[in-house]
């Protein structure tokens, strides 16, 4: 028999903890779409089925985001790529809060931003808006957690040797 083909997975499937069903757009599930068409007929940022094209003004891809803590900080992450040469416009939000909005380019180019959770789940949208009918794709999304900062190990140890010296001094006393 033939031998099975691999599955090439997206950069966004290695994100610990990401919160994204299906960030790299590898299969049909976990998003609903508002499309007037789309496809996935540019090369991909990373995987192997590319990401998701939005053809027309209007056009985008919504995702309920569950599992978050109110009042936490998230970072969210997506590549954005100008299909042709339209420039389209991209935006994402998450419930009311803009994370981007920018033009797309003719290579693949990463958008960021942050946000505080305000319910444990939060509806994710990305699209496009006043492209003219430009032509726009979304790879690789991801939302994450944003780390609480871990002392240095040299901070830590040190830390760690002057409280020793405190106990010490308390104990000749």
């Amino acid at each position: 028999g033939a031998p099975e083909a691999k599955a090439v997975p997206s950069a966004c499937d290695a994100v610990a903890g990401n919160l994204v069903q299906n960030c790299g757009f590898e299969t049909t599930g976990g998003w609903d779409q508002a499309l007037s068409s789309a496809s996935n007929d540019f090369g991909p940022h990373t995987g192997a089925a590319g990401g998701s094209v939005f053809w027309f003004d209007g056009d985008k891809y919504t995702q309920t985001i569950s599992g978050l803590t109110i009042g936490e900080t998230y970072n969210f992450s997506a590549w954005i790529l100008d299909g042709y040469t339209s420039s389209a416009a991209m935006l994402a939000a998450i419930g009311s809060t803009s994370l981007f909005s920018a033009s797309a380019t003719d290579s693949w180019t990463e958008q960021t931003g942050s946000f505080i959770a305000d319910s444990s789940s939060m509806v994710l949208s990305i699209g496009t808006i006043n492209s003219g009918g430009g032509y726009g794709a979304v790879d690789d999304v991801s939302i994450v957690l944003a780390s609480t900062p871990v002392p240095e190990p040299a901070s830590a140890a040190l830390l760690g040797l002057g409280l020793a010296g405190l106990a010490s001094l308390r104990r000749r006393r």
